[in-house]
């Protein structure tokens, strides 16, 4: 909006000149450099602010492993998947251990777990075989809260057993682990057309033959979007931070982000994939994106991706990136992060109003436009009187 206004103060001194030499012609150009100066003085006070907050300390260990994709597919079997997170996760707690920076959270991937999760309504649940394994054989690294994502199934009890409930949702999910198990979950909302859920798939079937010949495996249904705007939590350095969860796509979209801030200590985490897309500039182009959410709500965030960029983002929008020894983000490895959380985070004009402040402008765009064609049709003619 700004960079328009002042092209547009531009242009009308330029207009002036053309019709007349004089110091009047330069006032709006003048206003146009008033702007600008005042934005960079806000803009730096902001960013002084921000960084002179009180912050508790967050440590938290991000785990990469690049994993080839075709379309849907995964490139790797199963096990090399759970070997690959176990034995990288592992290694790191063991050099953390060593060097007395023991991180607080260990963060996957989405999708980094191939087993599923069952959930019933009222909170019990359970997992495949696979998935369990792998988390036991990371806990004896020590004590952390684990996130990574995962697919969860809506289940039901059938006496001491957890089996999926028929015709039950299907979820996308964050899954958030205390270091004693207790289980949290966030379900995706927004879901990506034709790669997690296809619309009027049921009535239409040639969708499902599409589906088939461009992703090379057989659609197997669509997932269920959340519901829930609750803000997940979990411990670091003996406080209680929340967590504003975001799934793949989702920290590109604002509105939906701004629906979890709330007063206290937060963290925006990301867990995403990125692997439809392979070594192109969409990886970079949606980690461009996603910094955004974090400066426009003034909330540091945590990003990790299996195929993308992994960071560690300040509410500023500086980041530290994970990257190879070639220095790019298409690697295998892990980092670990120190994160600084406000305890009392900063205002934003987007926190406080969110979508209304563009929308309100819009309005009065098209109103301004509306009253000058008014104006214009109701103007005398000069050439009337000749």
């Amino acid at each position: 909006l700004m960079l328009v206004w002042i092209g547009g103060l531009q242009v009308i001194s330029e207009a002036r000149l053309k019709r007349e030499q004089t110091l009047r012609s330069f006032q709006p150009a003048f206003v146009g450099l008033g702007l600008v100066l005042a934005v960079l003085g806000y803009g730096w006070l902001r960013i002084h602010q921000e960084k002179s907050r009180e912050t508790t300390p967050l440590r938290a260990l991000l785990v990469q492993q690049n994993i080839p994709q075709d379309a849907a597919r995964y490139l790797w079997d199963p096990a090399e998947i759970h070997m690959a997170y176990e034995n990288e996760t592992l290694a790191a707690l063991e050099k953390a251990k060593a060097a007395g920076t023991f991180p607080d959270w260990v963060i996957w991937p989405e999708s980094a777990l191939t087993g599923r999760f069952l959930r019933t309504d009222d909170g019990k649940w359970g997992t495949w075989r696979e998935n369990a394994e792998s988390i036991g054989n990371v806990r004896e690294g020590g004590d952390f809260t684990l996130m990574f994502g995962a697919v969860e199934l809506q289940a039901e009890t059938h006496g001491d057993e957890l089996v999926m409930k028929e015709d039950g949702d299907t979820w996308n999910s964050l899954v958030v682990m205390s270091p004693e198990d207790d289980l949290q979950t966030f379900r995706k909302h927004h879901l990506v057309i034709f790669g997690e859920t296809i619309p009027f798939v049921d009535s239409i079937p040639l969708l499902k033959e599409i589906y088939k010949q461009q992703a090379g495996v057989e659609y197997g249904g669509s997932f269920s979007p959340g519901k829930s705007f609750q803000p997940l939590s979990a411990q670091a350095g003996g406080k209680t931070i929340e967590i504003i969860p975001t799934v793949c796509f989702e920290d590109t979209v604002p509105r939906l982000v701004r629906k979890f801030l709330r007063p206290g200590p937060q963290v925006i985490v990301n867990v995403t994939n990125d692997g439809w897309f392979k070594e192109s500039i969409a990886a970079a182009q949606h980690f461009a994106n996603a910094k955004f959410r974090a400066i426009e709500l003034r909330r540091p965030m945590i990003r990790c991706a299996n195929t993308g960029v992994t960071a560690a983002i300040t509410p500023t929008g500086e980041a530290k990136i994970l990257t190879g020894p070639d220095g790019s983000h298409f690697t295998r490895g892990s980092m670990l992060a120190d994160v600084a959380i406000p305890l009392k985070p900063g205002f934003s004009l987007y926190g406080m109003i969110g979508d209304w402040g563009i929308i309100a402008t819009g309005v009065a765009g098209f109103a301004g436009c509306l009253i000058a064609r008014k104006r214009g049709k109701n103007r005398p003619d000069p050439a009337a009187g000749v």
